[in-house]
This record gives C-alpha cells, sequence and structure tokens, in this order.
C-alpha cells in the first residue's frame, strides 16, 4: 500500500523527490497544512503482555499509553544509546510507535531478542497504516468537518474504529492522523481542498522548528536522550523503574554533567547537510554532530549536538563547504549543568 499511497500523490499533483518527499501546488493562504508522513514508519506491538514488555524496553511510560497518552520515547543500547526515538500512542488493543521507516525494522528485530516467552507480537505495519499530518492555526477547526475524532488535550490520542488522531503539544494546533490507506487517501482528498498539501522536507522543518531530535540509521547509537534534549520534551520518565538503558541514563540525569547538549541553527550553502555531519570549529576541530536539517528557503535549518565548550566559538558545517552556523533560539530552556527532569 505505500507504493499505491505514493502514486495516489502523483495522480494528485505532487512531485516525489529523494526522501519520500512529497508536494503540491496548492493555495498558499491556507490557514492549515497537510503533511505527508510517508518518511515516518509504523512499528505495532500486541499481545497480553506488551505493556510489561514494553515497560521494561522504553524510556517513558507505557502506563501513560493506557490512559490515553501519546508522547516520545526511546529505546537505547545497554550503553544508554538511543537506537531509535519513536512518538507512541496506543489503540484498542496495541500500541503503536512512530519512527523513520528505514529504522523500523532495525528496532523490530532488536526488540525481538529479548521477547523469549512473552506473549508478545511486533508487527511492521508500514505498508499496513497511513499516516499525515495536519497542522496550522486552521487545523482544529478542519478535524470534525473531515469526520476525523478530535483530541481536546495536547499530548492525548482519540481512537475512532480504524482512525486514531494524535494531538501534538506544538505552539500551533497540529495533529496526526493515523489509519488504513484507503481512509487515509480520502482524508487527503478531502483536507487538500481547505489546507496546503506538504511534504517530509516540511514536516521535518516544523520538527526542527520545535526543537524535536530524530534519530536516523546514521546517528543510531550516537547520542544519549540528554544530549538530544528528551528529557526536556517529557520523552523520558526517571520514575517508571528499570529498562534498556535505564542505568546510563540515569545516571548522566542525577550525577552527571550534560556536556553535550542540542541547538538550533542556520546556515547556507549547495550542499544539503545530512544527519551525522560533523561540526567544526574554525581550525577543524569537531565539536559537535548533526541530529537533523531540512531545507527554509534557499538556506538550510538544523538541529545539532554541540560540546559545552564550543557552543561560544564560530562554528562550520565541516561537509557543505564549511557554511558558517547561526545559532538560533529552541522554544524551550536547557542548561548543561545537569539534566532536567
Amino acid at each position: 500500500m505505500q507504493a499505491d499511497w505514493q502514486a495516489f500523490l502523483v495522480r494528485r499533483g505532487a512531485v516525489i523527490e529523494a526522501g519520500l518527499d512529497a508536494q503540491s501546488a496548492a493555495q498558499s493562504t491556507a490557514r492549515a497544512r497537510v503533511y505527508d508522513l510517508s518518511g515516518q514508519g509504523v512499528l505495532s506491538v500486541l499481545g497480553d503482555d506488551a505493556q510489561t514488555f514494553l515497560q521494561s524496553q522504553l524510556s517513558n511510560d507505557v502506563v501513560e499509553l493506557v490512559r490515553g497518552a501519546c508522547h516520545l520515547t526511546s529505546y537505547s543500547s545497554p550503553q544508554g544509546r538511543m537506537l531509535g526515538i519513536m512518538r507512541a500512542f496506543r489503540a484498542h488493543d496495541a500500541f503503536h510507535f512512530l519512527l523513520p521507516l528505514e529504522l523500523v525494522e532495525p528496532v523490530r528485530a532488536r526488540l525481538s531478542r529479548y521477547v523469549l516467552r512473552a506473549r508478545v507480537q511486533l508487527d511492521n505495519d508500514s505498508d499496513k497504516l497511513g499516516r499525515v499530518a495536519l497542522g496550522g492555526a486552521g487545523a482544529q477547526a478542519l478535524l470534525a468537518p473531515l469526520g476525523l475524532p478530535a483530541p481536546q488535550t495536547p499530548g492525548t490520542v482519540a481512537n475512532e474504529a480504524e482512525v486514531s488522531v494524535l494531538n501534538l503539544p506544538f505552539a500551533q494546533p497540529c495533529y496526526i492522523v493515523v489509519a488504513p490507506f484507503t481512509r487515509i487517501m480520502r482524508f487527503w482528498e478531502q483536507a487538500e481542498a481547505e489546507a496546503q498539501p506538504a511534504g517530509g522536507s516540511a514536516w521535518r522543518l516544523l520538527q526542527i522548528d520545535a526543537g524535536i531530535p530524530t534519530v536516523y540509521p546514521a546517528t543510531s547509537e550516537r547520542f544519549v536522550p540528554q544530549m538530544v534534549n528528551l528529557e526536556i520534551l517529557g520523552g523520558v520518565n526517571f520514575t517508571k523503574g528499570c529498562y534498556a538503558g535505564q542505568e546510563i541514563i540515569a545516571r548522566t540525569q542525577h550525577l552527571g554533567r550534560i556536556k553535550r547538549r542540542m541547538f538550533r541553527f542556520a546556515c547556507a550553502g549547495d550542499t544539503p547537510p545530512q544527519p551525522g555531519d560533523a561540526v567544526v570549529t574554525g581550525d577543524g576541530t569537531e565539536v559537535g554532530t548533526l541530529v537533523d536539517a531540512a531545507a527554509a528557503g534557499p538556506a538550510w535549518r538544523m538541529l545539532a549536538v554541540i560540546a559545552a565548550e564550543a557552543l561560544a566559538l564560530r562554528l562550520h558545517h565541516a561537509v557543505a563547504d564549511g557554511a558558517v552556523l547561526e545559532h538560533l533560539d529552541l522554544p524551550y530552556d536547557i542548561d548543561f549543568t545537569r539534566g532536567q527532569q
């Protein structure tokens, strides 16, 4: 169905580019945007022991999902290095996790090693469940006319029949819709009459400007959660008990000093920045790593993990012809002195 979805978008005027991007000519005055999330995959976990199993593996509290929450969480190695960051929610009898499409199978395979005799089933549902997002000042008003359930509180999910709608805690209203592809196609046809279609690059830029990190294959097992501010974003629960990597993550939070943190930057240049690219000082000393990047007009905006002592220096993107990085504000406060709860 993923291929059928891409063909559907092309028939409706989208331009499919590298990285599963989709763009469409539409009214620029729209008060909402509808985003194609083809670059996000879906990992589903179900079974009688699913809740207990996930609670022992992930950084956030799975019990919150049972109560109707949707939140960020991470899956880490025993060394506390993240293999993936996921947006999690529960629908009916299954837990679902949105993460980059190319990471679904590696994360599923890694988790499956620890199932043992637990009654748990892990499925890659990326070809079964479609996903789009609706964002902007007019997004909330479009939900009811489009026949979608409306979660009223940011950080919650509303489920109705085969459709799940996640209310994200962004500065402006933003919702992710997950449903079978046939339902997603009907939703897209209805939404594009009132909302401007947008693709993966636009969604990545929205995440970057919100200060939300993503782990990609190039950065898997490169960062502990605090390096990318995940605990500030509510993606780590420090009272839930043991899980993979918990000892290192908790020690960093309570006893350590955060030597690297994630910040937002902009730069010019013709070479697209890529996750995993190095950030260097003027003399070529590597002081950071690119987390994510997206086009912003003729320039680029990005998130990068930077060493504390280097933040005040003149920084460069090591790949894009040494382009100078301009430090931009994040929508939340951080500090290097210790972890935050």
